[in-house]
Order: C-alpha cells, then sequence, then structure tokens
C-alpha cells in the first residue's frame, strides 16, 4: 500500500522537473481517500511520460467503485497508448457499459 506522502523536498525537485504538484497532490488525496495503492513517485512518471494523472486517477476509481480488475499499470499504458484521443475514464466506462469487468485482460483499443 502506498503510504500517499508527498514531502517538501519532492515537491520542490517535482516543480524543478516541471511537474503538476497541485494535481498530484489532489490525486494523492484522492487514492487515499479511495484506497487506491499509488504513490506520487508513480503519479509524476505518469504525468512526465505524457499521461493526464487526473484522468487516470477517475479511471481508477470508476473501476474499483464497479468491481472492475484495473491496476495502475494497466490503466496508465492505456492512457499513454490512447493519446489525447479518449480518455482512459471513458474507455473504462464503455468496458462497463459492455459487462467487460477485467479490463487488465482486455487487449488495447
Amino acid at each position: 500500500m502506498s503510504n500517499y506522502q508527498y514531502g517538501v523536498g519532492a515537491q520542490l525537485a517535482g516543480l524543478l522537473r516541471r511537474s503538476q504538484v497541485r494535481e498530484i497532490k489532489r490525486c494523492l488525496r484522492l487514492a487515499k481517500h479511495h484506497d487506491l495503492p499509488i504513490s506520487a513517485a508513480e503519479l509524476e512518471a505518469h504525468h512526465l511520460a505524457g499521461g493526464r494523472i487526473g484522468d487516470l486517477m477517475e479511471a481508477l476509481i470508476y473501476a474499483k467503485e464497479y468491481g472492475m480488475i484495473l491496476s495502475l499499470t494497466r490503466a496508465a499504458a492505456q492512457d499513454l497508448a490512447r493519446g489525447r484521443e479518449v480518455p482512459v475514464s471513458d474507455w473504462v466506462r464503455d468496458c462497463h457499459r459492455k459487462g467487460v469487468q477485467n479490463l487488465d485482460g482486455t487487449g488495447f483499443s
């Protein structure tokens, strides 16, 4: 499990890397509230790779609320693979509408 910590030193380093420090802190609060195992380093890495961390969190929360199987790795990969076309949270909702519960076992679309 994550400890949801994002220390001052890590925040300063994040600012130097041009990371979205406020968004990372917001996402960590959401992760803690929804008991999602994610760290500030993972969120920052996803952001630096070109991903959208707010949408990533939304997708993970939605999947957890509806009992879907979705790992952080798969959600991040799907977000990066889709680019700016369709948000990963929309993909998760679409899979839910189609009855797909194990998103880690589906192909990339």
